[in-house]
């Protein structure tokens, strides 16, 4: 059985979050195509799993090693880089020694046919990798990371912050650019993450490798609660709680004037005092929810206003899988190839995007259209076979 060594920057616990879904996903599809997997990972505090957690939910694996890290940001440690370093401060709270030391004795007690990173956040360790061992390395992209930073500060509302952020953004793109060329080859979610580096980076082998999702026939039914719509994210992700408040404060009043008993329910991670409920108003603040599945299957419809980002949004791969209808804006969209008015709703201005949801929740016939077409277009573009030949090809 050939041996793989997958490198991680957190343990993919608990599955809610768009990063962990995909590092999840990629140990369990390694051992589907009859891989023995060795998983190293940064434990970060931020994402901090327990010992005998990380044991017993990753126990299908060969063997787990995690190294503890801080990655906080820090108002020193920010000024520090700034003034005296010319590296990404995004990089850099991701470089331990003890990791590196720990991938290294991974590397010289095993024979490995290749070695996987999972996102750009575990390639501090990669030119190491390269003076140790011959062996292919392949780094799984999930976003076009500087692009995230670049389309922050375009949208930042002050000039410090634009400069800041502009200034990460360069660095980032110089290092992504110089870490992902010592690699063998790049696997994509997102077919336009592909399209990008392909120019960037022609001697780098690419592959596309699809998030794959699976449709839960769980019996729940559809549209439980009339005339809402839903959003779920983390709002430790900045581009998730700008796109939020943009809808609160451009689009949702809007949609209340057409329909005064419309609701939106909120979810997700970190929301502390960011948004609060407003019954007046009908937005609910629902928080951290265990099933996200299970949470959207209620709505009739998800929203994802995200005008930064890059890479997929999992969330609107799953709801689509399921049968919720999607109205998004196109960065939203962006790595997926859909149909505005056939497999989602496209909307990039808030009077557009209330138009769509006005449309989506007093329209029964255009919501099944949504719903049937997205489901169809998830089980052709993500299916579990091709991402599996993939990997056993590697």
């Amino acid at each position: 059985m050939k041996k793989v060594l997958v490198i991680g920057n957190r343990i993919p616990f608990p599955a809610r979050d768009g990063g962990a879904l995909a590092t999840l996903q990629i140990l369990k599809l390694y051992v589907k195509a009859g891989f023995e997997v060795d998983f190293v990972s940064l434990n970060t505090n931020k994402h901090y799993v327990a010992t005998e957690i990380i044991q017993s939910e990753l126990n299908f694996l060969s063997s787990v090693q995690t190294v503890d890290i801080n990655t906080d940001l820090s108002v020193t440690g920010l000024l520090k880089n700034l003034c005296f370093t010319r590296q990404s401060y995004n990089l850099e709270r991701f470089y331990s020694y003890a990791f590196e030391q720990a991938v290294l004795r991974q590397i010289k007690d095993n024979n490995y046919a290749f070695i996987h990173l999972e996102s750009l956040f575990s390639c501090t360790v990669l030119p190491m990798i390269k003076k140790q061992t011959s062996a292919s390395v392949y780094v799984r992209v999930h976003n076009i990371e500087h692009q995230i930073w670049k389309r922050m500060a375009e949208s930042a509302d002050s000039i410090v912050k634009r400069i800041y952020l502009k200034i990460m953004a360069n660095r980032l793109k110089r290092e992504e650019l110089s870490l992902y060329a010592l690699s063998h080859g790049l696997l994509y979610i997102s077919h336009i993450d592909m399209e990008y580096y392909r120019k960037q980076l022609p001697a780098v082998q690419h592959f596309y490798l699809p998030y794959i999702v699976n449709s839960i026939e769980d019996g729940d039914a559809l549209n439980q609660i009339t005339h809402s719509v839903c959003f779920i994210g983390s709002m430790e992700w900045l581009p998730n709680l700008q796109g939020i408040q943009w809808f609160l404060d451009k689009v949702w009043n809007n949609v209340r004037v057409a329909i005064p008993q419309a609701v939106l329910r909120i979810a997700g991670k970190g929301i502390g005092n960011k948004i609060q409920s407003n019954s007046a108003k009908g937005i609910e603040v629902v928080g951290e929810v265990p099933f996200s599945t299970a949470f959207m299957k209620q709505h009739q419809g998800l929203i994802v206003p995200l005008f930064s980002g890059s890479g997929i949004r999992i969330k609107t791969i799953e709801a689509m899988s399921n049968g919720v209808p999607v109205i998004s804006t196109s960065i939203g969209a962006q790595g997926l190839s859909v149909t505005n008015r056939d497999d989602i709703l496209i909307a990039d201005t808030a009077k557009a995007f209330a138009k769509a949801v006005i449309e989506l929740l007093q329209e029964e016939s255009l919501r099944n259209t949504i719903s049937t077409n997205g489901k169809a277009y998830v089980q052709k573009h993500h299916n579990e076979a091709s991402a599996i030949d993939l990997l056993s090809k590697l």
